[in-house]
């Protein structure tokens, strides 16, 4: 496997990473607002 290639792989886990971290957060508040109500 190329360097490039890893770097490629590196760079789209970690976005992912973001965008699940994000998305868990936003559900979390949805699930905590929806507790209170």
């Amino acid at each position: 496997m190329s360097l490039k290639n890893s770097e490629g792989i590196e760079a789209k886990t970690n976005s992912m990473k973001r965008f699940l971290r994000k998305r868990l957060k936003l559900s979390v508040s949805l699930l905590l607002a929806l507790d209170r109500s």
